[in-house]
């Protein structure tokens, strides 16, 4: 897997390592399109703008440029 999932409240969502596409991002974007139907809110975060939220955006799973560094630190997660 390319990241972590978070999952909250039948929400899911895949933390890109990367905002290119590569192999790793596109593994993700598939395993979030393929579980948009089980879960609401099934959606892939990027670090930055890029080829990766693009792909997600053409195959109609949401994605959302995070800052990965203000949202995590060490042994916590805080809300966006």
């Amino acid at each position: 897997m390319n990241g972590p999932s978070i999952l909250r409240k039948n929400r899911i969502l895949q933390l890109l390592a990367s905002a290119q596409l590569g192999g790793g991002e596109i593994v993700a974007i598939d395993l979030a399109d393929s579980l948009r139907g089980e879960f609401e809110g099934m959606g892939v975060w990027t670090p930055a703008h890029g080829a990766a939220g693009e792909e997600a955006d053409k195959r109609g799973v949401p994605s959302t440029s995070v800052p990965y560094h203000r949202v995590l630190s060490v042994g916590s997660i805080h809300r966006v």
